[in-house]
């Protein structure tokens, strides 16, 4: 048994992963995220703005944890959901949103994928997620063992979960723990967000919102 990985966040302070958490925080993919800071510029005004993507997948994940333990969820439920908020940003490019724009002005420049040209990160995360994370050895060994699934059905649903496609899923509330009307990401970047630009805007009571969700008709 490896031992548990720690990190130690200044917003929610003591997070753990687990065996497979590990594996794909290792990778380039997420690794990646360590350069891209959070806020792109926002930095030259606010300059304790510089806390990062990575930062933020980890708050992500461990926000989605406390959502789904309070609504009940199985073990594998909290444990896909986990990671859905990890990879979430994972298509982020350098500079975040800002050059989301740049893109929409310059479509010369715009990357394609399956044949169409696309902009928006949600598009890159989900495309790296189906393609990459099922093709590591190590992660797919995993994947299977622990849940009794191929690891190519299971990233799918995975990228679902953590790009906003909820309403393709089996149990649609899954994907609206990361994103939804009052989501994980959300909740952790009003918070981020808040500690390191010194402004109060965000500061929320996450107990109270995540103690008044519920799921009926399987959504949240």
């Amino acid at each position: 048994m490896p031992k548990p990985m720690i990190i130690h966040d200044p917003v929610h302070k003591t997070v753990i992963l687990s065996e497979l958490e590990q594996m794909l925080v290792n990778t380039r993919q997420v690794q990646r995220l360590r350069k891209i800071q959070q806020l792109g510029l926002a930095d030259v005004v606010y300059a304790g703005a510089n806390h990062t993507r990575f930062e933020h997948s980890i708050g992500t994940m461990h926000t989605a944890s406390i959502i789904a333990n309070a609504l009940g969820l199985e073990p594998d439920e909290v444990q896909k959901v986990r990671i859905a908020g990890l990879l979430h940003d994972v298509g982020h490019s350098a500079l975040s949103h800002a050059v989301e724009g740049v893109l929409k002005r310059n479509t010369k420049y715009q990357p394609v994928i399956d044949g169409k040209k696309v902009i928006k990160h949600e598009s890159f995360t989900k495309s790296i997620i189906k393609n990459k994370f099922p093709n590591e050895k190590n992660i797919c060994r995993h994947v299977e063992a622990e849940f009794g699934v191929d690891a190519h059905k299971f990233f799918d649903e995975i990228a679902k979960m953590a790009t906003g496609d909820a309403h393709s899923l089996e149990r649609p509330y899954l994907g609206h723990i990361i994103s939804g009307d009052i989501d994980a990401d959300r909740i952790d970047f009003l918070l981020r967000d808040s500690y390191h630009t010194g402004v109060s805007l965000g500061l929320i009571d996450v107990d109270q919102i995540v103690q008044s969700l519920t799921i009926k008709d399987k959504r949240i």
